[in-house]
């Protein structure tokens, strides 16, 4: 791969080191890793495959610390560092700037990882498949009672769920190994649906079902989140309409209990009725319990 000197040609002075402090090519502009180049001039992405990517199958293997180099940072071009240790004596989880691997965690500490392992020592699943139904001959009232089956039409519901890790800076939590304060505050499970419907002339209708995700754990715990038209601006295909919707877990309910169940349930007027709904629903355990 190679581009054109971009550099002299439009007369800029040429700065090998930059905020990455590694090194970049002159002829190409492209900086060097270790493991790959990285393009700064286009996009700051990386120029081929995350040699890691089967680790974050969730990720883009061509972003650079997974979209977020504020919180991150990656050395080689292989794996972003974020490194949450687990304290032995009170069992809560703790960021530590200093510690990226077990030979160099503190005394009294167990290493984690970034925030894929902390889930999994949580036995969270991090990886989710993607579940789809459809509804041919019917789709959803235009009346009051939205997302009873009405006229004629079809509806194909595409729905998927993620987990991860909720964090918040506290000053009262700032050490010489944790400068910024970070804080380790929950989960959050967010769902994904993507609704494609048509008329009888199978044009597009625009109509789509209600919805609601919740999320199940031991001792009774059950929250909600009903499903929401993305805010902002969204880029999706004609005649499909995309929604979320987020439950936060506070980290007061994970430590010491049990995440079970995420479910989605589309067309009904209210979380607990499943009549004449689309469910779909996923164990968020990674590993079988027995109570």
């Amino acid at each position: 791969m190679y581009k054109k000197p971009l550099y002299k040609s439009r007369g800029k002075r040429f700065h090998s080191f930059i905020f990455t402090g590694k090194e970049r090519d002159e002829e190409t502009g492209y900086g060097y890793f270790g493991a790959r180049y990285m393009d700064y001039e286009l996009t700051t992405m990386w120029l081929s495959v995350d040699p890691m990517a089967d680790k974050y199958p969730s990720i883009s293997p061509y972003a650079y610390c997974a979209w977020n180099p504020v919180k991150l940072v990656d050395p080689d071009g292989m794996e972003a560092i974020d490194d949450w240790v687990k304290n032995k004596r009170t069992g809560l989880y703790e960021w530590n700037d200093n510690a990226t691997s077990p030979e160099n965690t503190p005394n009294g500490y167990s290493y984690v990882g970034n925030d894929d392992a902390l889930l999994e020592d949580l036995n969270i699943r991090t990886n989710y498949e993607t579940q789809q139904k459809c509804r041919v001959g019917v789709s959803p009232d235009k009346g009051d009672n939205y997302g009873r089956i009405g006229p004629s039409g079809a509806n194909k519901s595409t729905v998927t769920i993620r987990v991860s890790v909720c964090s918040r800076y506290d000053e009262n939590n700032i050490t010489s190994d944790n400068p910024s304060g970070k804080t380790f505050d929950g989960i959050n499970v967010t769902g994904y649906v993507n609704q494609w419907s048509r008329n009888l002339a199978n044009e597009p209708d625009g109509m789509v079902f209600n919805g609601y995700l919740l999320v199940n754990g031991s001792n009774n715990f059950q929250r909600q989140d009903r499903f929401r038209m993305p805010s902002g601006e969204v880029v999706y295909e004609t005649g499909t309409t995309p929604m979320t919707a987020s439950v936060h877990v506070p980290a007061s309910y994970v430590y010491g209990n049990i995440l079970q169940r995420a479910t989605i349930n589309l067309g009904h007027a209210t979380a607990a009725t499943t009549n004449g709904t689309m469910t779909f629903s996923w164990s968020l355990l990674k590993r079988p319990v027995i109570y």
